[in-house]
């Protein structure tokens, strides 16, 4: 099925690893940069090209020992790697009220708005991994 998009897109991305040898055919990750940018012209309005970019470095702070290797318990196999898009949980054709208009809409899947706290999304995060290894 091919999708009408009405304006054009361009997005790319990058990832670079900073490795050292710790000995032949062993390495150790030091760093992690990545960068990613998309580009959008719409047809459909007068005015500038919306650009944005995005760019961040993962630096390794310590190494630990692990005591044993776990495995995972009860682990779900996927069969493709889709995305899911949160239209698939929208209700088309349901009637609305002025409040439900005016509500904030979280653009991301999982519900948030960028609105929170750092502290707070820290903490959902924190919380929604410990969900997903206790299951």
């Amino acid at each position: 099925q091919q999708m009408y998009r009405p304006e054009p897109i361009h997005s790319t991305s990058m990832t670079t690893f900073q490795m050292r040898e710790l000995e032949p055919q062993k390495f150790k990750i030091e760093k992690i940069f990545s960068a990613g940018a998309v580009v959008v012209q719409r047809f459909s309005e007068e005015g500038p090209t919306h650009v944005t970019l995005a760019n961040r470095t993962l630096t390794l702070i310590e190494v630990k020992d692990m005591d044993q290797l776990r495995s995972v318990q009860n682990p779900h196999t996927y069969d493709n790697l889709e995305f899911e898009w949160i239209e698939g949980n929208t209700v088309w054709n349901t009637p609305l009220g002025v409040d439900d208009l005016r509500k904030k809409k979280s653009f991301f899947y999982n519900g948030y708005t960028m609105d929170e706290t750092q502290d707070d999304l820290m903490e959902a995060v924190k919380t929604n991994i410990r969900k997903h290894v206790e299951e």
